[in-house]
């Protein structure tokens, strides 16, 4: 080699590596990904298209010998517009994969004396320089904008994710028809409803337990009943409002109006208690429920604007609690109202009159079991 042709000639030698490196290094960091991506999203004719449109402009541009004829203009730059789709739709590997492309027809037009690097220079070595010129501005610009949309599909889908997060961290606050209307900035939110079923219960001598069991036991204890209980909430389509120590609350007939909201109500106390039996089998630990049943009007809605609740208020609320307050371990008290409305459906035994603060003497049942027989 002459040295007046050794610069030229390193030069054509380095940014061929660069060219190499940067078209061959990104196919392969991108393959995996790309493929996932392409059978996720995109249908196998779509992207058979692209490729096809890709290479016939490619071939027509770069080998055909009839194009310097027929179209002598410097059309180079043709493909830029389907690759820069490729990088806005297909992602990095759609970048990737179509530079390797042009870049492999290019480069075998050179090689066999076509195309328009070959006929402005009519040299080896001087068509080669501007070929790897033209194939790194061209991996460059796509694979930039690809990357650049890459991270924007990262960031938005990451946002989502979030945004779903906060929408169920809501939804399991707030029942969905109020986090809807939380959403949609309704301030104050409060309902009526004629007739619900609530029913409050509590772990008997809980306070005792806790003494004998670390703190993380203890939470870890709580947490696992009342799991179960919330799984029960779940199964029989009712609403739990809040837990309040060792207390659990849960109505039926909100925020959706059911008929049945009693019976539901009462089949979940009776798979509550069911729950604690089997509980207390488990663990070895003396677990017994208190729990009490009241029937009549609430109001429901959010109070406060931090660390919010959707809350119930009214007589019946204040009742339930006296019925688990004024109840008895192990068993269901239910007010003369739930009564009436159990007494076709389940089995109750009355208890007699039962003296509740703020309330006086009450007349109460225990609820027994799902059944047709009925004791008065």
């Amino acid at each position: 080699m002459r040295w007046t042709d050794y610069v030229p000639s390193w030069f054509s030698w380095w940014i061929g590596n660069v060219t190499g490196v940067v078209v061959i290094t990104a196919l392969m960091i991108t393959w995996r990904q790309g493929v996932k991506r392409f059978r996720s999203f995109y249908s196998p004719p779509l992207i058979v298209l692209w490729l096809l449109i890709l290479v016939a402009v490619s071939w027509y541009l770069f080998c055909d010998p009839r194009r310097m004829a027929q179209a002598p203009y410097p059309l180079e730059y043709l493909p830029f517009p389907i690759l820069l789709w490729a990088a806005l739709r297909l992602g990095p590997f759609g970048a990737a994969l179509g530079t390797a492309l042009v870049t492999v027809i290019t480069t075998w037009g050179v090689s066999q004396g076509q195309g328009p690097f070959w006929t402005s220079f009519d040299d080896p070595l001087k068509a080669v320089q501007p070929l790897q010129a033209f194939i790194c501005v061209l991996a460059f610009t796509t694979l930039i904008l690809a990357s650049v949309v890459a991270e924007r599909e990262q960031a938005r889908q990451a946002l989502q994710e979030e945004k779903e997060k906060s929408e169920q961290l809501l939804l399991n606050i707030l029942p969905l028809p109020i986090a809807t209307r939380l959403k949609q900035g309704r301030n104050t939110i409060a309902d009526h409803f004629a007739e619900v079923t609530v029913l409050f219960a509590d772990i008997v001598e809980f306070t005792q337990l806790s003494e004998h069991l670390s703190p993380q036991d203890l939470v870890a204890l709580l947490n696992d009943i009342f799991s179960q209980f919330d799984h029960l909430a779940e199964q029989h389509q009712l609403e739990k409002i809040k837990t309040i120590g060792d207390a659990y609350m849960v109505v039926g007939g909100i925020p959706y109006e059911r008929d049945d909201h009693a019976q539901a109500v009462a089949d979940m106390a009776l798979d509550m208690q069911a729950a604690a039996q089997a509980f207390s089998d488990r663990t070895g630990q003396s677990f017994r429920l208190r729990i009490g049943i009241n029937t009549g009007p609430v109001v429901a809605g959010v109070i406060g604007t931090k660390k919010f609740i959707y809350d119930l208020w009214g007589d019946t609320v204040n009742t339930a609690s006296r019925m688990e307050a004024f109840g008895v371990a192990e068993h269901i008290q239910v007010t003369e109202t739930t009564y009436h409305c159990l007494k076709d459906t389940h089995d109750l035994d009355l208890r007699g009159e039962v003296w509740a603060k703020g309330k006086g003497h009450m007349r109460t049942y225990f609820l027994r079991q799902k059944g047709l027989v009925t004791t008065a």
